[in-house]
């Protein structure tokens, strides 16, 4: 059916396609290890980016309670504060009445 020149001529072809075959698929898996690696660079930027801002946040979080705690105490002082005013008018209401009472005499 096919002669020996024929034959070879196949046979180089099949080589040549296979060389070219070789070749593309070389640079197809090149192009996508490439994509890969900037995925990989954008994911590590993006990580070191909200890394950052959590750090961030932490901070503000803590000077936030430390702002709070401060506020906590200053509040928790308001009810001794009114004992105190209450107390002071009733001394006040008293020394009047001790007064008010001594000029009557």
């Amino acid at each position: 059916m096919f002669g020996e020149m024929e034959k070879h001529i196949f046979s180089i072809l099949l080589g040549a396609s296979g060389v070219v075959f070789g070749y593309v698929a070389k640079s197809i898996v090149a192009i996508i290890a490439r994509r890969l690696e900037r995925a990989d660079e954008d994911q590590r930027e993006n990580i070191k980016s909200n890394t950052m801002a959590i750090q961030g946040l932490t901070g503000a979080i803590n000077e936030l309670k430390i702002r709070l705690s401060v506020i906590a105490e200053k509040l928790a002082l308001i009810p001794s504060l009114q004992n105190e005013i209450h107390e002071a008018h009733a001394r006040i209401r008293e020394m009047r009445s001790q007064i008010n009472g001594t000029h009557d005499n």
